[in-house]
């Protein structure tokens, strides 16, 4: 009897143990795993993303893009040149026996030519390149028949009370080009022509044409003497100035009989200048007086002393120019507020963390040299030896990288040290990484969490390119793959080459890769998603040669199998996806889910905001939420490999869904709003007890419809703001859910549980 009670007693107590254990995964793993705060950080910032505005129609080869709205191209199969638009609109067919489109002016003004060259590698034409002024049809404009355009020395002036454009252009006489044989000097002249072609002003002489209330031009006469007339050729500014640039539309500098004066677009005298020599830039006017340099600004004001050998332009903001003194460089600030006033004292090799921070590089090299945190005097702030770029501000934290020991050192902007993490590459508050040698000399890279435990090893690689969304590494065979802050392999290893992909810049905070993969016939390239690995238009989407920046609200193209398509960047705050306007009841959601990562669209730019969810996708999106691998749960219809396997298990192991039979889940069917509020319910009780007064579903008129499993769900779901009637009066329960309904709960939902 004693046995069979301490037999008893064991197993009730061995079941115990196991309930508090299965309970206590359960509680630590929801809440460890998930951090819904950040997901609803990540939700609510405002990312860039990328959307298709053409579908691929039409066989294109050769494209190139210009003015942002038209581009150049070839046809595959008749070889023509034509122009297309970014909306898919073929503006002129693909003509053989027309000029060849080389550069878009202004409307229906084109230039042409006979040849088309050779793309240099920053997509423009060689500066030889001789072409005709035109319509958007190829017709050559009456009386410009006979002139050759240089392609760069044309441009468009536009009057800024009329709104009427001009063209003017660089010309060669047709007789003395290389047409005819001849490959000697060939003088050039100008013509300024309005939008019908009429010539408004000729001269062998104009070098530049600047619009000064609409129409004025800048003319050189005789070699190197300048004046300026207006388009009917009379005279405002004498023509024997040996130096003229314009200051702003309405003031010129210039520099006649030795004297520098600032004259009026009329010809008058403003202000005499006592320098020895004047060089007009953007960002202001470098001056010498007494063998010294200096910068004046717009207004005449010294903003930098005259006390350098030497200034040049160099615009790294906040420094605008370098200069040198008894031959060492210097970088140039116009900001008073800069300790580091005038830019005495310091080195070219710099960058500016924060005020009174500074890295400089105290060797030739600043790739391998020893970086030095100073002050705005030159001081160390810390002796130990930097990495290249020696440190990071991250908000109101700097993070700086010793060489030895290899260790990134966390301090406040007041220099008190926060803490010291392993690896001295920094993605983030959280992910630290660094390339380390083997005894055989075998490189590896190591990332650490941020308690600085090694989270895991990749063999065989070093790290090649680092931004805030992760790294790039590269194999000893130079092929490259792109990987997570926390070593995970976003991309396998197919691209090819250091420098391969370039990421996202001060300018364009969307985060790519234009990844170049080794093809039969030469090179593809792809613009890879940083934040997923995954190709940012669609699917075997190749982006066109000619794309080196990338930028938001542009338009670039792009091919599949051969045909042409054109996607475009949005910019922060805009919405993701063409089918999703920016006034639609669902796009602030549609947003928040597609920056949080929890939603993203259904393929070739669209979210398909009226289609209707179904139940694998909602399991997707939870476990996208709080999810891992785990065993099969026996249904036969989720098969091993598939989209959504995964997530099902996962769901199912943890008792969020259930299946619709024992051996069946369904994965297709589609998911009502009863059924969806139970799903997200049941995840949220591993959170703790959801409270739910049943008496709020009274208020609607169809509450008896809904099912007695989702009773309790729904007025959960309507207690806590999660879901609402689809009228004032009514839930449909049995309802179908659709994807824009999906994304509207689920920010209700992480809105909810974040707080």
């Amino acid at each position: 009897m004693k046995k069979q009670f301490f037999r008893h007693f064991r197993r009730a107590l061995s079941l115990l143990l196991c309930a508090a254990l299965l309970a206590s995964l359960f509680t630590v793993y929801a809440v460890k795993e998930t951090d819904f705060q950040s997901i609803l950080d990540a939700g609510d910032r405002s990312v860039c993303g990328v959307y298709l505005v053409t579908q691929p129609k039409f066989y294109a080869e050769t494209v190139y893009p210009f003015d942002g709205n038209y581009a150049l191209y070839r046809d595959i199969q008749t070889g023509g040149f034509g122009i297309v638009d970014y909306r898919g609109n073929i503006i002129v067919s693909p003509r053989t026996e027309a000029p060849y489109p080389v550069k878009y002016l202004c409307d229906n003004r084109i230039m042409w030519s006979e040849h088309l060259y050779e793309i240099d590698w920053q997509g423009q034409l060689p500066y030889y390149e001789y072409g005709y002024l035109g319509d958007n049809q190829g017709n050559v404009l009456p009386g410009l028949e006979e002139v050759g355009i240089k392609q760069r020395n044309c441009g468009v002036c536009q009057d800024r009370v009329t709104g009427e454009q001009y063209v003017w252009i660089g010309q060669f006489d047709v007789r003395g080009t290389e047409k005819q044989g001849n490959t000697g000097y060939v003088s050039m002249v100008r013509r300024l022509v309005n939008s019908d072609g009429a010539i408004l002003y000729y001269s062998n002489d104009i070098f530049m044409t600047e619009p000064v209330n609409g129409v004025c031009v800048c003319c050189e006469v005789g070699g190197r003497s300048y004046g300026l007339k207006d388009v009917t050729g009379a005279e405002l500014i004498p023509m024997n100035c040996d130096y003229l640039s314009f200051m702003t539309t309405d003031l010129v500098l210039c520099l006649q009989n030795q004297a520098w004066t600032v004259r009026r677009t009329d010809g008058g005298v403003v202000r005499e200048l006592p320098y020895d020599s004047m060089s007009n830039t953007a960002y202001g006017i470098i001056a010498k007086k007494d063998g010294k340099w200096g910068v004046l600004n717009k207004d005449l004001d010294v903003i930098i002393p005259l006390e350098y050998d030497s200034i040049q332009y160099y615009d790294f903001p906040p420094f605008r120019f370098y200069g040198t003194v008894g031959g060492t460089k210097y970088m140039i600030s116009e900001d008073p507020d800069l300790t580091y006033c005038g830019g005495r004292n310091f080195p070219y090799q710099a960058g500016i963390l924060a005020k009174d921070r500074y890295l400089i590089c105290e060797d030739e090299d600043q790739y391998t040299g020893d970086w030095y945190l100073v002050d705005g005097q030159g001081q160390h702030l810390f002796p130990e030896a930097l990495y290249w770029p020696g440190g990071y501000l991250r908000g109101k934290k700097l993070y700086l990288r010793l060489k030895e020991p290899e260790v990134t050192r966390i301090y406040d902007l007041d220099l008190n040290l926060l803490e010291e993490r392993p690896g001295t590459i920094v993605m983030d508050e959280t992910a630290y990484a660094r390339t380390c040698t083997d005894e055989t000399g075998k490189n590896y890279v190591e990332f650490y969490n941020e308690v600085g435990d090694v989270i895991k090893t990749i063999n065989g690689v070093s790290v090649w390119h680092i931004n805030r969304f992760g790294l790039g590494l590269r194999r000893e065979d130079g092929m490259c793959a792109f990987c997570s802050p926390q070593g995970e392999l976003l991309t396998d290893y197919i691209f090819t080459g250091i420098g391969d992909m370039s990421s996202g810049s001060r300018e364009n905070p969307y985060p790519y890769y234009i990844g170049n993969q080794k093809a039969e016939d030469g090179y593809q390239r792809f613009l890879i998603d940083a934040r997923t690995g995954k190709n940012a238009i669609m699917e075997n989407a190749e982006v066109d040669n000619s794309v080196y920046a990338i930028y938001p609200g542009t338009y670039f193209p792009f091919y599949v199998n051969g045909k042409i398509g054109f996607a475009r960047v949005t910019a922060e705050g805009e919405s993701p996806f063409r089918d999703v306007g920016e006034s639609s009841w669902y796009t602030e959601a549609v947003k928040f889910c597609y920056n949080a990562g929890l939603m993203s669209g259904m393929g070739e730019g669209e979210f398909g905001p009226k289609v209707t969810m179904n139940r694998a996708m909602l399991v997707s999106v939870l476990y996208r939420i709080s999810g891992e691998k785990t065993a099969s749960h026996g249904f036969t219809d989720v098969p091993e490999g598939k989209w959504y396997t995964d997530a099902v298990n996962w769901a199912a192991s943890l008792g969020i869904v259930s299946g619709k039979t024992e051996t069946s889940f369904c994965p297709k069917d589609p998911v009502t709003r009863e059924q969806m509020v139970t799903i997200l319910y049941n995840y949220a009780c591993l959170f703790g007890e959801q409270a739910a007064d049943l008496s709020l579903l009274d208020s609607f008129e169809d509450a008896g419809r809904v099912g007695n499993y989702a009773r309790t769900p729904m007025a959960w779901a309507v207690s806590v703001g999660v879901i609402s009637g689809r009228t004032p009066t009514t839930l449909d329960p049995k309802g179908n859910a659709t994807r824009a309904e999906i994304a509207s709960i689920l920010m209700r939902f992480i809105r909810y549980m974040a707080a």
